[in-house]
């Protein structure tokens, strides 16, 4: 319910409708609404954009402007990749980095020429493509510590190979001089001891040679030649170690038939002795 509204005098407002002194319930089956509908002609008008042709012209112009930015973009990753690449092995060699002890003085030399023209060369290209920046750091790099790498990994497997080499020396020196192989022919063993002690001569003598040398000259072993004396020691002298024991020898039918015998006219002895006692009791 809805109250008609009064001024201050008590009196209706004259805004209040017809001046009316009453309640009108609000929404109620009393009250009711006359609408009045119009027809209005509207006028079509085509929405705005571009025709089937000029959009994929656009289309097209946007993903041509895209790759122009995204080749943009890694020219100057590959930039920024080969001018790190020059400051990293400028300071590598100035600071007597480990892996310049693979590289020889000439070698230092020559590289320290060809990182400084090529720093000279990238103040002067500073808009080529990502591919010209990638060739040239890979040509860099395999004057550079690359060749330095394979050196170093070259040496250490050479390491590993000489103490797999000295690990079956001493292996098969320790089975031909024991008591599990004693079954077999002296002189069958002590051609494996021979043959250990020849590769280990041969092995001390290279070692002593080798430590008079630089790491970046060419090694004088070879991981070819370890391999052929490793298998050729452990193909003679598997073959000598696999000799089985023999067996033992079977005694003699006969014997073993006088043996039983004996064995059995004692029992027959002791059982008589027993039953002479028995009875004496």
């Amino acid at each position: 319910w809805q109250w008609r509204r009064k001024g201050g005098d008590g009196k209706e407002d004259a805004g209040s409708l017809g001046g009316l002194n009453q309640k009108v319930k609000v929404g109620g089956k009393g009250s009711k609404e006359k609408v009045k509908r119009k027809k209005v002609d509207l006028a079509v008008v085509e929405a705005a954009g571009y025709d089937k042709d000029a959009l994929a012209a656009a289309v097209k112009a946007e993903l041509a402007s895209r790759a122009t930015d995204e080749a943009v973009v890694k020219a100057e990753v590959c930039r920024n990749d080969y001018e790190t690449y020059i400051f990293t092995m400028r300071d590598k060699i100035s600071g007597g980095d480990a892996m310049m002890e693979y590289a020889s003085p000439e070698e230092k030399a020559a590289l320290e020429k060809e990182l400084e023209e090529a720093e000279t060369w990238t103040y002067e290209h500073i808009e080529e493509e990502a591919s010209v920046y990638s060739e040239r750091l890979r040509a860099l790099k395999k004057q550079g510590d690359e060749l330095f790498a394979s050196r170093k990994q070259q040496l250490e497997s050479i390491q590993e190979k000489v103490k797999a080499v000295r690990s079956c020396i001493t292996r098969f020196k320790a089975s031909a001089n024991s008591p599990a192989y004693d079954h077999i022919d002296k002189e069958k063993l002590s051609s494996i001891t021979e043959e250990c002690d020849s590769c280990s001569q041969w092995l001390s003598e290279l070692e002593q040679r080798a430590k008079d040398m630089q790491k970046y000259e060419a090694p004088i072993i070879s991981i070819t030649e370890l391999t052929f004396k490793a298998n050729s020691l452990t193909k003679n002298a598997q073959k000598i170690l696999a000799e089985p024991r023999p067996k033992p020898p079977e005694p003699p039918k006969g014997k073993e038939k006088d043996e039983e015998k004996e064995k059995d006219g004692k029992g027959t002895a002791d059982e008589s002795k027993e039953g002479a006692g028995a009875g004496a009791g």
